[in-house]
């Protein structure tokens, strides 16, 4: 009688695999947004150095000429808020990419060890198989070699 030697866990080990690589590919796309959303963050700071520079002169002494000047770097400020914020979720969003992507992978290879077991099982499951066989031979051989007692 043959022995059935498939993996019966084959398929959810292949569909574990799909899944680890999809959490991979997700969390590139995190990272890659991620890393936008910081490069937008240090240009708008960056933006805003330089504007307060350029805006505030030495020379200016009204505060109607502050005025101005203050609401335009207020409302960059609080362009620069947001941003920050939106770095910030990209950055959770990248975190929980990666909780997700460590827990496909540690369920990928239980599986994986699951059908290494498996396919150790068979296989010294045969080598005994043929063992016995080789086994019987010889000691069918032996008996027939062996002369006949009176």
């Amino acid at each position: 009688m043959a022995r059935r030697t498939r993996f019966r866990l084959e398929r959810l080990l292949e569909l574990k695999a799909r899944h680890e690589e999809a959490s991979a590919v997700r969390l590139g796309l995190a990272e890659a947004d991620a890393r936008r959303e910081r490069e937008a963050e240090v240009a708008l700071r960056t933006l805003r150095d330089a504007g307060r520079e350029d805006l505030l002169p030495g020379g200016v002494t009204r505060v109607g000429d502050l005025r101005p000047v203050a609401e335009l770097l207020a409302r960059v400020d609080e362009r620069l808020d947001r941003q920050a914020e939106r770095v910030a979720a990209a950055e959770r969003t990248v975190h929980d990419a990666q909780r997700l992507l460590v827990l496909a992978h540690q369920e990928r290879r239980v599986l994986d060890r699951l059908r290494e077991k498996h396919v150790e099982r068979v296989r010294l499951e045969a080598a005994q198989a043929d063992q016995k066989t080789t086994d019987d031979i010889a000691v069918a051989r032996f008996l027939r070699s062996r002369p006949l007692d009176p």
